[in-house]
């Protein structure tokens, strides 16, 4: 068997390892900021109610993300 085969092999596994890890390592980081994100736009949301709309944003407090 030629030789650039069995290297780009190694190559390529060694790649996709490198890349496993390093999207498994910072899934966390993206999971907690997604979830704040997520949580700040909700709380921002929940003094609405459906039949009075939004508050007036004159006073300077920012509704949405």
């Amino acid at each position: 068997m030629e030789m650039w085969r069995i290297l780009a092999g190694v190559g390529m596994c060694l790649t996709l390892t490198l890349v496993g890890v390093a999207l498994a390592t910072n899934f966390r980081g993206v999971t907690e900021w997604h979830v704040r994100r997520s949580m700040s736009a909700v709380s921002a949301a929940r003094g609405v109610t459906p039949w009075r709309g939004p508050p007036d944003a004159r006073d300077g407090s920012r509704t949405g993300p």
